[in-house]
């Protein structure tokens, strides 16, 4: 179906004539469409600037995977799945650094737990490593979450972030720098 201005004309339901106009109007701009032309003569379509090989190419590149664990799986199942995790790395890839973050508090609760136990690490690998990593540790029992990040091989490595209690916990000055004194406040 075609639309036209007030009403929908049916190609099929129309006069013969209106119906082949209407059929070869929209085949004759799908085709302009497809086909770019200039002066009756096909162009072929630009250059891209970049080509898809490139991007998906083999080179090893740094990435840093932080696997937050179920601190309800037992200590000795969650070291086996680090260790899986990290042979995992070093079969295709090598292990720069590692981490333990410990357990702590997450930011929200994630299926009702509100504590995880972090580790860090940072290794350089093809890309089907990545592929391989996020199957298994979708699969894996005890993962709670993981994220995969590409670094810059030049970035620094950065120790541990503080703990989420330490961040929130209240400092003596807090009412004071945000403008808030008792109502009687004494100058």
């Amino acid at each position: 179906m075609r639309r036209s201005p007030g009403r929908i004309v049916n190609p099929s339901s129309a006069s013969p004539a209106i119906a082949a106009s209407l059929i070869a109007r929209s085949r004759s701009t799908r085709r302009s469409f497809m086909m770019p032309s200039v002066r009756g003569r096909e162009v072929s379509p630009p250059k891209a600037r970049y080509s898809p090989a490139s991007i998906l190419s083999e080179e090893t590149r740094q990435y840093e995977l932080v696997l937050m664990l179920d601190p309800a799986v037992e200590e000795e199942n969650r070291e086996k799945l680090v260790s899986e995790t990290k042979a995992s790395i070093e079969s295709a890839g090598s292990l720069l650094h590692e981490d333990n973050w410990g357990i702590r508090e997450m930011a929200y609760e994630i299926d009702r737990k509100s504590e995880s136990d972090y580790r860090w690490f940072r290794f350089e690998a093809p890309r089907q490593l990545l592929v391989d990593l996020d199957h298994t540790l979708k699969i894996t029992d005890g993962v709670v979450r993981f994220r995969i990040f590409r670094v810059d091989p030049d970035a620094p490595v950065l120790p541990a972030p503080p703990a989420t209690a330490a961040i929130m916990q209240p400092t003596g000055d807090d009412d004071e720098r945000r403008g808030r004194g008792g109502r009687y406040r004494e100058d």
